[in-house]
This record gives C-alpha cells, sequence and structure tokens, in this order.
C-alpha cells in the first residue's frame, strides 16, 4: 500500500481501513509470527498492531522508530514490509530480546544450523549431567551475583544452570548470533526459578519460600532444548525478509535519546503510569547477565512510571513530567510531515491515573495533528497482572506538520 500524503491521511480509504481493521486482534495471527519465546517481557506489543501501522503510514525504506521498543515487535513488522528500523530502551534486557529476535531473522540459516549442533552437543552434556558428571565439573560461581541468585532456586536447580551456562559459552558460537543463546538461557532461568506466582513478586524482591523451592523442579537442559526448537519452527515463517534487515537498536533514554537519522514513522506504547516495573520484572536476568542489585537499582531510577513509584506522592506529576520531555524529544526526532502512532490505556473517569493521560494528549494536540483515534478491547486471558483489569487500550494516530 503506497503511503498517503498529508492532504489524504483523511482520505475515505485510510478511514475504511482504520474503521474496519481487527484492532482487536481477534484472530490471534500474531500467535503464529510471534518470537516472543525467546524472552518473557510484560506487556509486550501485539504484532497485528505495529504491523498495520506501518503498513499503512509508510512506505517501503521508510525509517520507522519505536522509542520504547521493550521486546522488539515493531523491529520484526518493520522488517516483513521493508522498512528500516530504530530501536532503543533504557532495560538492557529489552534490547537483547529485540537484538535476538533481530538476529534470528537475519541470521536464520547459520542460526538453524548452529542450533541443530549445539543440541547434539547439550544432549550429550546432559546424560553426562544425569550420570553425576556435575559432581566433577568445578562449577563457576564467583563470577556471579550468588548471594541474590540462590535465593530463587534449590541448589540442584542453581548448579544445573550455571552448568549450563558453561556448556554453552564452551559451545564454539558463531558471534554474530551469540547474544540469540544468551538471551534463551535468561528466560530459562527466569522460568526455572521457584517462585511462580506472579511476575510482581519477582519484582517486589519477594523470594519463594523454602516449601517453593523445594517443590520446584526443573529440567534445565531439557527445556532449553525444546525452546530452541519452537523458537526455530516459529522462525521459519518469517525468516524470508532476513535481507531487509537495516537496523539500529542500543540502549538509550527516550527523554533524550537522538537516534542515528530522523524517522518517518514512529510507533510505540510506552510505559502506563504506575502499572508494571519492566526493569526489576527482569531482575534475574540481570543477575545471570552478572550485574549486582546495585546496577538494576541505577537502570530502575531512570524507568518512565514505574509501578514501584505507586505510593509517591508526586508519582503522577512526575510521569506527566517525564513523558511529556519524552514525547517532546520523539517529536523533534520525526521528520516533517512524519507519523506517531501510540498505544495507550484507557482508564475510567475516576481512576486517578485518567487525568494524566488526558492531559498527555492535550499538550500533543497543541504540538502536532491528531489523526485518527481507535478504541481497542484487551484480550483479558492473555494479559499479566496488574494489566488484567485494563480492558481497552487506544490507539491514536498523530501528524507532524511543516
Amino acid at each position: 500500500m503506497k503511503k498517503m500524503k498529508k492532504n489524504n491521511f483523511h482520505s475515505s480509504r485510510i478511514k475504511s481501513l482504520m474503521h474496519e481493521l481487527d484492532w482487536d486482534c481477534n484472530d490471534q495471527v500474531h500467535q503464529f509470527s510471534s518470537l516472543n519465546i525467546i524472552h518473557w517481557y510484560p506487556g509486550s506489543f501485539i504484532s497485528s498492531l505495529p504491523g498495520n501501522i506501518i503498513e499503512i503510514f509508510s512506505n517501503e525504506n521508510d525509517i520507522v522508530w519505536d522509542p520504547f521498543c521493550g521486546s522488539g515487535s515493531s523491529a520484526i513488522e518493520s522488517f516483513k514490509k521493508n522498512r528500516s528500523f530504530i530501536g532503543n530502551d533504557i532495560n538492557h534486557i529489552s534490547i537483547l530480546t529485540t537484538l535476538s529476535k533481530i538476529k534470528i531473522i537475519e541470521h536464520y540459516s547459520i542460526f538453524t544450523e548452529t542450533s541443530k549442533k549445539l543440541i547434539d552437543f547439550l544432549e550429550v552434556k546432559k546424560a553426562e549431567l544425569q550420570f553425576g558428571y556435575l559432581n566433577n565439573v568445578k562449577k563457576n560461581h564467583t563470577s556471579y551475583p550468588i548471594d541474590e541468585i540462590k535465593c530463587w532456586y534449590s541448589e540442584k536447580v542453581m548448579n544445573e544452570l550455571i552448568y549450563l551456562r558453561e556448556m554453552i559459552d564452551l559451545f564454539s558460537l558463531p558471534q554474530e548470533i551469540e547474544i540469540i543463546y544468551q538471551t534463551i538461557f535468561l528466560n530459562i532461568a527466569k522460568i526455572a526459578n521457584a517462585q511462580q506466582k506472579t511476575w510482581g513478586h519477582i519484582a517486589d524482591n519477594v523470594k519463594p519460600t523454602e516449601t517453593q523451592i523445594l517443590e520446584k523442579k526443573h529440567d534445565v537442559f531439557s527445556k532449553y532444548i525444546q525452546r530452541l526448537l519452537q523458537i526455530e519452527k516459529k522462525a521459519k515463517r518469517i525468516y524470508s525478509f532476513s535481507d531487509q534487515c537495516k537496523y539500529a537498536v542500543e540502549i538509550g533514554d527516550s527523554r533524550h535519546y537522538t537516534p542515528p537519522q530522523k524517522a518517518d514513522l514512529v510507533i510505540t506504547s510506552p510505559p502506563y503510569p504506575l502499572m508494571n516495573d519492566y526493569v526489576t520484572a527482569q531482575r534475574l536476568s540481570y543477575y545471570w547477565l552478572k550485574h549486582s542489585k546495585e546496577d538494576i537499582n541505577t537502570v530502575k531510577k531512570n524507568e518512565i512510571g514505574a509501578r514501584y513509584r505507586r505510593h509517591n506522592k508526586t508519582r503522577l506529576i512526575d510521569y506527566k513530567k517525564d513523558i511529556d520531555k519524552a514525547f517532546d524529544n520523539i517529536i523533534n526526532n520525526t521528520n516533517s510531515n512524519g507519523i506517531i502512532a501510540i498505544v495507550m490505556p484507557e482508564y475510567l473517569k475516576e481512576d486517578i491515573r485518567y487525568e494524566v493521560i488526558a492531559d498527555f494528549y492535550n499538550n500533543l494536540t497543541n504540538k502536532i495533528e491528531k489523526l485518527y483515534e481507535i478504541k481497542r478491547n484487551v484480550d483479558l486471558s492473555n494479559r499479566w497482572a496488574p494489566f488484567k483489569k485494563l480492558k481497552s487500550e487506544v490507539l491514536t494516530v498523530w501528524c507532524k506538520n511543516e
């Protein structure tokens, strides 16, 4: 589809598309082309949302930017439609996950060939493990923040995770795809932890009880191998876009991050006020990357609207200031006549967060032109708490006039 000129953004064709498309994503098509199983991420973009916006409001070779790129759904959708992609986020795990998805698509044949050899290698190591070989292996505990890690696992599971990580590192992985296998390991380490109530328990550092630790049994080698096979099957459906992977993805705070080029289209879902802790929800992945608790807290301080601030008296004022600053920067780094598409929550009027979102929209109205506003219903069966209480979201599409 050809991108509309500025004076055609309100054409009958675009209006019809915007109101006829399944923004609720009831067809669940996104489940078949999603690579979210690489690493768990709270509040991931449903791929159909950026996919549709990219198709309607950009042309081939345009630059698509997601300034809160999360798990990288917008990146894959950009490649499918031959767009270049820029993504940034303050969260290290976000960047790892996004780059891992990109690398799988970009180097699919290398990935599949390497994965087959790695699986054969790990099957042998798993057999050795079952015969007590682990007892004779010097476990490299010293490089990890063990005092933080050991609270979340039985000693057996923790040692097997360390051994698995060592075996992956021992295997000669091609440099261009090392990050994929590292990120998958981090996801398995998260799954294997004994605190399985909600992500909020990990975010709040609520450690599992001794009973939970004893009850949690996990075959980390088998799970890792199974996940590799699942990812290969998923990636097979979309790898043909690999020749179109032009991208820049890096850690960066959207309040002052300058992308390498201005964007033709921004598509993003920024942090919702007081609903999530994107950084500390990834606590265990940070530890397995050998980051300290202090490292996590340093990143956490820069998180916009994080849930941990919910008891702070200035929480909404701070959110409004931060989100406005971020979008002032985003607007400045968008080309003239560029499009900015935003997915935000729809709160009831009695919710204390209703007004801050309304003020956010009012601020944008003074700077850019709103083209469309579409309400979408949220699939509550596939949402993580506290998103369970959010019944609808709003997609707004804006144009930066010359």
